[in-house]
């Protein structure tokens, strides 16, 4: 009995607009088995997704096969990723220079 795949569910959420942002996918897969699909560390990962910037095309392209997506939609989503970083850092540095 074979298991299923976990990214199954990714490309139907990318669509129906669940996933947003990269870092949805964790929602639906485990940060310990995209690193091991990217064959990657799990610490390393979980940078990636903190300042996806650091991807590699070679990344953003094995993504975008488990997830059964055009390479574009990977991109779409580093950059809502990049945009919700940036407003995190920009709501910290608000709420320190408040204080």
């Amino acid at each position: 009995m074979s298991k299923a795949n976990p990214y199954s569910v990714v490309k139907k959420s990318v669509e129906k607009g669940v996933i947003e942002k990269l870092s949805d996918l964790f929602d639906h897969v485990a940060i310990s088995r995209v690193a091991a699909d990217l064959g990657k560390n799990q610490g390393r990962t979980e940078v990636f997704f903190d300042s996806p910037e650091y991807l590699t095309y070679r990344d953003i392209k094995k993504l975008a096969e488990l997830m059964g997506v055009e390479i574009l939609i990977v991109i779409y989503l580093i950059e809502k990723q990049m945009a919700h970083v940036q407003d995190q850092k920009e709501d910290k540095s608000k709420f320190q220079s408040n204080n």
